[in-house]
């Protein structure tokens, strides 16, 4: 029982943060051609670190950038840390939703075997733990372009982005914000 519950709240953070359900790493901009427009956050991080995380292509947001002033400089080095760590963090999110696909279905199957619940959920955290290196890694190289001046701006301004969708997430009567079930909003989904 204890197993089940564990594995449940394994499965609904990994929703939760946008694992099974992001969009393919193309439509992201991550490792390939700029996005067009960027949405919500979409890194995946555990303990609360998403507020510390800027979204993909930031630097490329008009809403963002004139709070932050980059330089063109800091944009070129900017650029060259998202092609160069962006296509790993794209891959690791891609085989993330597939083993997240897989754990669902070995919990979803007839007569579930612990040992392959238990498999499938080490291959989840395993994934969840490389992608965690990686977007630190990301955040670093970011945060060492900023100044302290400029990294301060931009965790204002995108604190000012998050205000209405937290609002949103939280107001009664909308499917569970933010705890929702399968048919609720996840945050980074569209």
């Amino acid at each position: 029982m204890k197993q089940s519950a564990i594995l449940v709240v394994l499965v609904s953070t990994c929703l939760w943060a946008g694992c099974a359900s992001a969009p393919p790493p193309q439509d992201r901009g991550r490792g390939g051609s700029r996005p067009e427009r960027n949405d919500a956050p979409r890194r995946v991080m555990a303990g609360g670190m998403v507020e510390l995380l800027p979204p993909d292509y930031w630097w490329r947001d008009e809403q963002v950038t004139p709070s932050v002033a980059p330089s063109v400089e800091q944009i070129e080095a900017l650029d060259k840390v998202a092609h160069d760590l962006g296509a790993e963090i794209d891959q690791i999110r891609s085989d993330m939703r597939l083993v997240v696909r897989d754990l669902r279905s070995v919990i979803e199957s007839e007569k579930p075997q612990s040992t392959d619940i238990l498999a499938a959920g080490q291959r989840v955290r395993e994934l969840r733990n490389s992608l965690f290196d990686r977007e630190l890694k990301m955040l670093d190289a970011e945060r060492q372009i900023l100044s302290r001046q400029q990294w301060m701006a931009l965790q204002d301004a995108l604190e000012r982005r998050r205000a209405p969708r937290q609002q949103q997430d939280s107001t009664p009567g909308d499917r569970g914000g933010r705890r929702g079930g399968r048919g609720g909003r996840w945050p980074g989904s569209s």
